[in-house]
C-alpha cells in the first residue's frame, strides 16, 4: 500500500457508521487501498466488509461535503465525520453543522417538501426568538453574567483524558494560518495548568511569550454563550478573530449570532472584562 494516498474521510471507519451508528476512528493496522484513497477500519469485520462492498460503505458524493454537492459546486469542501447521516442504506457526509442542517432541508431524500417547509418555519422562529431577546435585553451584570462558573471562564477548556488545551488545536496558527490546524506533541506548552499544542517551534514559542495574545477569549468557551451568561464548551471549528482576538463558539448557529448580531458581541466582552477586573 502507498502511503503517498490520501487518508479517506479524515481517518475514520465508514462502515461504523452503519453498524455502530456513530463515528469511530479507524486504526492504521486494519487499512486498505481503494479508489486511490487509505481507508482504515476499527476491526478486520469492518474491513472485510468494506473489500467485499466498497461502494456499499464509501460516504456519497465522494466524501464531500453533500450540501456544497447538493449546489453544483465544482470543488466541494472536505466532508466532516462529525456531522454525518445514513439515509436510504447511503453514507452521508457535511463540511459544518449548518451545512449539514441545510442539506437536511434541500437534499436528503425522503419527505424533504415536507420537510423543508416544517423546519424551515421551525429554525425561523427559533432564530427570531435569540435574535430579539438578545437585541432588546441588558446583557446580566457581570458578577450575574457567570456566577458559580465564574472560575471556568478563567481556564482553558481541557480534554478530561489527556489535558489538551482546545482539544489539541494550534491557538497561534489561527492568526497565522487563518484556519485550525491540530498541534504537534513534539511542541508542547504548559499553561494555565493544561498542556498546550504547537504545530511549529516557532509557534511554542510565540504563544509562550505572548499567550494572552493567542490564548481564545472566554477561556475556549462558548462566545455567544457567555455573553448570555451560560457556560458552554466551544468548538475549535467555529472560530473567528475579530479586533486580534480569537473567539470559539459552540456551533455553527452560535457562531453566526455571535458574528452578525448588531454590536453584541463587543458589549458582551466588554462587561466579561470588566468582571475579570474587578474579581
Amino acid at each position: 500500500m502507498s502511503h503517498s494516498e490520501p487518508l479517506a474521510i479524515g481517518g475514520y471507519d465508514p462502515v461504523a457508521f452503519f453498524k455502530a451508528g456513530k463515528p469511530i476512528k479507524g486504526a492504521a493496522d486494519h487499512e486498505l487501498s481503494w479508489s486511490g484513497k487509505r481507508w482504515r477500519f476499527s476491526s478486520d469485520e469492518h474491513k472485510r466488509l468494506f473489500a467485499q462492498n466498497s461502494s456499499n460503505y464509501a460516504p456519497s458524493n465522494e466524501g464531500n461535503c453533500s450540501f456544497a454537492s447538493g449546489l453544483g459546486v465544482k470543488t466541494p469542501p472536505a466532508g466532516n465525520p462529525r456531522h454525518w447521516a445514513v439515509v436510504d442504506d447511503r453514507l452521508f457526509l457535511n463540511a459544518n453543522g449548518l451545512a449539514h442542517v441545510l442539506w437536511k432541508l434541500c437534499f436528503a431524500p425522503r419527505g424533504r417538501l415536507k420537510r423543508l417547509v416544517l423546519l424551515s418555519v421551525a429554525l425561523l422562529v427559533v432564530l427570531a426568538i435569540l435574535a430579539v431577546s438578545f437585541a432588546k435585553a441588558e446583557l446580566p451584570e457581570p458578577a450575574a453574567m457567570v456566577g458559580e462558573h465564574a472560575q471556568a471562564f478563567l481556564t482553558p477548556i481541557t480534554q478530561t483524558e489527556t489535558g489538551l488545551a482546545i482539544d489539541g488545536y494550534d491557538a497561534v496558527g489561527f492568526f497565522t494560518e487563518g484556519k485550525p490546524r491540530k498541534g504537534d506533541p513534539r511542541f508542547p506548552h504548559h499553561w494555565q495548568g493544561a498542556t498546550w499544542l504547537f504545530a511549529s517551534e516557532r509557534n511554542r514559542e510565540a504563544f509562550a511569550a505572548e499567550p494572552a495574545k493567542y490564548a481564545p477569549q472566554f477561556g475556549g468557551h462558548c462566545s455567544f454563550a457567555a455573553g448570555l451568561g451560560k457556560l458552554m464548551p466551544g468548538d475549535p471549528l467555529h472560530w473567528s478573530i475579530t479586533d486580534d482576538r480569537l473567539f470559539f463558539n459552540a456551533n455553527a448557529v452560535a457562531a453566526t449570532l455571535w458574528r452578525v448580531l448588531p454590536d453584541r458581541p463587543s458589549a458582551a466582552y466588554e462587561r466579561w472584562e470588566h468582571h475579570k477586573d474587578v474579581n
